[in-house]
């Protein structure tokens, strides 16, 4: 048995004596709704309920005891002072008992243990690193620690005997306890969804000022980085690798809480925790995922006057998928553990008692097709530019009138569909519709970062006849490709006619808005301000030029990426510096077969 899973069954033990009376330092049994009372404790009795940890948090740290104590304790003896022994959850994991410091500490622990393998400050200078890196490592320990930390703010109320409420905002739990002279305390239960990002008010009562103004000293990021995992407003673009080892610290010692102790689970089944971990995926998607934009031909999402719709089950694939590439513990495996987890904290609705699939049939679409209603749509959509606009008809077919949905698959829309998408493309008005997005099979990655494969293309010859519009793949260049793989297998080859100027060869499946922007980009090739560069017979996009568009760095390389485009160096890396007059520039490269007219001599002169 590993130290970590007996320090656990240890804690769990003395949280169950505790409820019985056995340990009079615990604070009582687990508490529903309507809370039998919990016996206040000190800070020195709550620690040494968890020096198990402790010790483990300060071996993992490596440090002498001056330096931990200052830099890690003092944080922990705060949130032990602020949380007492509120537990985690009603009747789920961490439910005992202390639950709430235990679920704290531990995912700080698995979360500072994770930044023993990352390097968080790559572009740095060596000297730099040295210095920067403590602060990471420390940081990442205490976005773990207070990442639970609005538990206390949104989801209980605690009372004294007298029926009077603590004020989360204004004081630790146990400094009102002690003001009050409460020897115990109830705690009721609010349902509702989670709201994370409470937790920074509580901030500045767990992690000193002089502490944040140490992390923030030369640079700009520790401090933001820890603000938004903190609050949950992190998200997958601004590659937050605080945020990600956080999540997935917390996965884990969760998903090993409820596996050890699932007897005790009574209400929660079903993990809803992975929730957030599914919202984030689909918010991804939508951003990165030419099959997720609303209203679109074989889109996944269809947004009308009635609601959200997501195409099930073909949109739990694409979330299945996602993740299985970032690893993520505990993550479910199939389309019905993902529609429990999203009907159980109220992010798809039901339409009946264990009910919640519906049949919607888009404007021009030849039958029904299955689908699940999210709720609200802003919890997709609100980071869509531009917004979309909901269809006009209702999408959700009338129970008295539906049919069940044929053989013929959701991706055949109408012709009509696929000429309003060509219409509305940001590269011309003929830009057709996108190809259904091939899997990405799932590999290991090094570094904490998520592993591509890279997709097979067929070769694209450039051509000095002036051509507009799709040219199909000719059979022989099909040879060796699945037969699954031919559809949707023609090659967008647009070259501007008769100027000779370098132009974009991009493959259907490359997102709209990142084609649409790398075209405008390799027009400006010959111009005196050229956004891009020739290196070593590729194409250079710098990140800056992406960003100018308004386009997210990592959105355009995954995008890139998956339509198999990029060209990586010997290590595999998509994003690569470049001598640029005279700077080193962060960038992707392009093959050269994806543009037409491209020079044959490198320019580095920018």
């Amino acid at each position: 048995m590993s130290i970590a899973n007996w320090g656990g069954r240890l804690w769990r033990g003395a949280a169950r004596a505790g409820a019985s009376g056995a340990n009079p330092k615990s604070i009582g049994a687990d508490v529903p709704s309507h809370g039998a009372g919990l016996r206040a404790c000190s800070v020195e009795d709550l620690l040494a309920d968890h020096k198990d940890v402790i010790a483990r948090i300060k071996l993992c740290y490596g440090c002498d005891n001056a330096t931990f104590h200052a830099d890690l304790l003092q944080p922990v003896q705060n949130y032990a002072a602020y949380v007492n022994a509120l537990p985690a959850t009603r009747a789920s994991y961490y439910s005992g008992p202390g639950g709430l410091l235990r679920l704290g500490l531990e995912t700080a622990f698995y979360a500072l243990q994770a930044t023993d393998s990352q390097i968080f400050a790559g572009r740095q200078t060596i000297s730099s690193r040295r210095v920067l890196e403590p602060r990471w490592r420390r940081a990442v320990f205490l976005a773990g620690l207070c990442g639970e930390l609005y538990r206390c703010l949104g989801q209980v109320k605690v009372r004294d005997a007298q029926g009077d409420a603590w004020q989360p905002y204004l004081a630790p739990l146990t400094a009102w306890l002690r003001q009050r002279r409460c020897a115990s305390f109830t705690v009721h239960w609010s349902a509702g969804p989670e709201r994370r990002a409470l937790g920074v008010f509580a901030l500045p009562m767990i992690v000193p000022g002089a502490m944040l103004e140490d992390l923030a000293h030369g640079n700009e990021v520790i401090v933001p980085n820890l603000l938004a995992s903190v609050s949950g407003m992190a998200t997958y673009h601004e590659h937050n690798l605080m945020d990600r080892l956080v999540r997935h610290a917390a996965a884990l010692v969760i998903a090993r809480e409820r596996r050890l102790s699932g007897e005790d689970a009574i209400e929660d089944d079903v993990p809803v925790h992975l929730a957030r971990h599914l919202v984030e995926a689909m918010r991804e998607l939508v951003q990165s995922d030419h099959n997720w934009l609303p209203n679109a031909p074989r889109s996944r999402l269809w947004y009308g006057q009635d609601g959200l719709y997501l195409v099930w089950p073909n949109g739990a694939a694409d979330i299945i998928r996602l993740l299985a590439d970032e690893r993520l513990p505990g993550a479910p495996d199939n389309a019905p553990a993902v529609l429990a987890i999203l009907v159980a904290d109220g992010i798809v609705a039901e339409t009946g008692p264990g009910q919640s699939i519906v049949l919607v049939q888009p404007p021009g679409a030849h039958e029904p097709m299955e689908a699940v209603r999210i709720v609200p749509p802003s919890l997709l959509l609100a980071d869509v530019v531009p917004p979309p606009r909901p269809l006009e008809p209702r999408l959700a077919v009338p129970p008295d009138t539906a049919q069940p949905p044929g053989k013929q698959p959701e991706s055949d829309q109408p012709d009509s569909l696929l000429a309003e998408a060509q219409c509305a493309s940001p590269v011309s008005e003929t830009y057709p519709a996108p190809a259904p997005a091939r899997k990405r099979p799932a590999k290991p990655h090094a570094g904490g970062e998520t592993g591509q494969t890279q997709l097979p293309l067929p070769d694209i010859q450039s051509s000095g006849e002036a051509v507009q519009g799709i040219r199909p793949v000719s059979p022989s260049r099909r040879e060796g490709r699945p037969r699954s793989a031919e559809h949707g297998a023609h090659v967008l080859d647009r070259v501007t006619s008769g100027t000779g100027q370098p132009a974009l060869c991009a493959p259907l499946r490359l997102n709209r808005t990142v084609a649409g922007v790398l075209s405008a980009i390799v027009g400006t090739l010959h111009g005196d301000r050229p956004q891009c560069h020739v290196v070593d017979g590729a194409l250079f996009v710098p990140l800056a030029a992406l960003a100018a568009h308004g386009v997210d760095a990592r959105q355009a390389w995954r995008s890139l990426d998956d339509a198999g485009m990029l060209v990586q160096d010997d290590s595999g890396e998509g994003v690569q510096t470049e001598q640029i007059a005279g700077s080193r520039i962060p960038g992707v490269r392009i093959a050269a077969r994806f543009v037409t007219g491209l020079p044959t001599a490198p320019d580095k002169a920018g």
